[in-house]
């Protein structure tokens, strides 16, 4: 079986560039814009280095290396194994807890806070692991219960991205974002390491059990993942105000952001979309000190490969989720084009991670009527282009818009676009708009033209101009 070590370690610390989304290509599109509306690279001392525009080129064309390389390595973990490295368990809970070392405690469930509320089907239970003994938690999905198409995608891709990222073993490949790239670095506050291993971002996985019966409608997958408070939970901060005032301060907002961004990209230079990045399915780390707090990933239900390996092009993806009536309320952290059939997913994180990035701002979303409206029964199928001027009107007219600073408005106004133009996962952390530890440094450089995409493609020769690299 190929290792999830291959590509992941080497290349990522060593070619964090930012991806295209065109349509035929690898997205291996821009690097930084500029710090007031597209991006530089961290600087040392809290300021920002703006990359010049060729040094920008560069880092895409690095980029793009790692990219290919670490998409056919998660292809080919993917092909190798038809169970995706699942336990399978016939005996029921008494052959788990005999040969696995793993009880439920069946009396203590918990409503499903840090998964994917999905309805129906998915609960959290604690458990205790043996050798050594450790409480767990183990989520807990009905596959009878689940839809046809949520359960194929499940057992085809879910669940083994979720182990190859997560999983035993992941902890040892270095994915470091920090680490020099081209012209700059990204350091800020805690987020500036030289490297980070999965298990700074994501929750660590112990095991996956595919439970068999005699009785399909006893058919269960247990998720087995490393224990934490559950107030802990980064929805308990916005639903039980953990914070003081209406939000958290701005340096801990863009502290967040950065580490979130990593994580994202980790999966995205992979070929893979999570599409599930909501406050419910990130969890914070144990301090009592909200500074010094940082957030983990959970949750790769929907978790889903949006980049062929082998024919090089995007896979199109169906509209929605593959969860039939769920809840609006539910999917408004997706961006438009996840409403329409055949969308390319590489640039829906990035979407779902501005959405975050305001709630943890403001605690609240200026998106959620828009998806009611455009997912209710009498609602009249509509384009892309005109689901891209709903959600984009209804950012530019929110009051949210209005209570965040300067520079975090200038930095959603860049996430809230049509995917084409869209900032990416790898230009978010290392923004200057998040990097810069003073406000003022910002301010003093908003005259910075705005933010660009670079298409790889447009790229001929060392005389280009940065006019004829717009993918836009």
């Amino acid at each position: 079986m190929p290792s999830r070590k291959s590509a992941i370690g080497s290349l990522h610390s060593e070619t964090n560039s930012t991806r295209s989304t065109s349509r035929n290509g690898p997205p291996s599109s821009s690097t930084d814009g500029n710090s007031g509306s597209g991006g530089g690279g961290g600087g040392s001392g809290g300021g920002g280095v703006i990359s010049s525009h060729s040094s920008r080129v560069e880092d895409v064309r690095r980029r793009t290396v790692a990219f290919d390389a670490q998409t056919v390595s998660l292809s080919a973990y993917i092909a190798a194994s038809a169970t995706g490295g699942l336990l399978t368990v016939t005996g029921g809970t008494q052959e788990l807890a005999r040969t696995h070392g793993l009880s439920l405690q069946d009396n203590e469930d918990f409503n499903n806070v840090t998964q994917s509320n999905l309805p129906g089907f998915s609960l959290l239970k604690r458990g205790r692991i043996a050798a050594p003994r450790r409480s767990v938690y183990v989520h807990v999905i009905k596959l009878a219960a689940a839809s046809e198409p949520y359960k194929a995608q499940l057992l085809a891709e879910s669940l083994k991205i979720l182990k190859y990222f997560c999983g035993a073993g992941s902890s040892h490949t270095d994915i470091g974002h920090g680490s020099q790239t081209g012209s700059h670095s990204s350091t800020t506050g805690s987020s500036a390491s030289s490297s980070s291993s999965p298990s700074s971002y994501f929750l660590r996985l112990i095991e996956i059990y595919l439970m068999e019966a005699s009785d399909p409608q006893q058919q269960e997958v247990l998720v087995v993942e490393e224990k934490f408070p559950l107030e802990n939970c980064l929805q308990y901060y916005l639903l039980n105000g953990a914070y003081h005032g209406p939000g958290l301060k701005a340096r801990d907002v863009k502290r967040w952001a950065i580490k979130l961004a990593e994580a994202m990209e980790v999966l995205n230079v992979s070929g893979v979309a999570h599409r599930f990045l909501r406050p419910e399915n990130v969890v914070m780390s144990v301090s009592r000190d909200i500074s010094h707090q940082l957030p983990k990933v959970t949750a790769f239900d929907c978790a889903v490969l949006y980049w062929d390996a082998e024919t090089k092009d995007s896979i199109p993806l169906a509209r929605g989720l593959p969860l039939p009536g769920l809840k609006s309320y539910l999917l408004d952290h997706l961006p438009p084009e996840c409403f329409t059939d055949g969308y390319n997913g590489s640039q829906v994180d990035a979407w779902s991670l501005g959405v975050l990035i305001l709630q943890l701002a403001t605690g609240s979303t200026p998106f959620s009527a828009v998806v009611a409206e455009i997912t209710s029964d009498a609602a009249t199928p509509a384009t892309s282009a005109e689901l891209n001027v709903q959600f984009i009107e209804a950012w530019k007219r929110c009051k949210e818009r209005l209570w965040i600073t300067e520079e975090l408005r200038s930095l959603l106004d860049d996430v809230f676009k049509e995917a084409d133009a869209r900032i990416t996962l790898w230009e978010m952390a290392k923004d200057f708009r998040l990097t810069c530890k003073d406000p003022s440094e910002f301010v003093r450089k908003k005259n910075i033209p705005p933010y660009y995409r670079i298409d790889l493609q447009k790229v001929t020769n060392d005389s280009f101009t940065q006019f004829e690299c717009y993918l836009f």
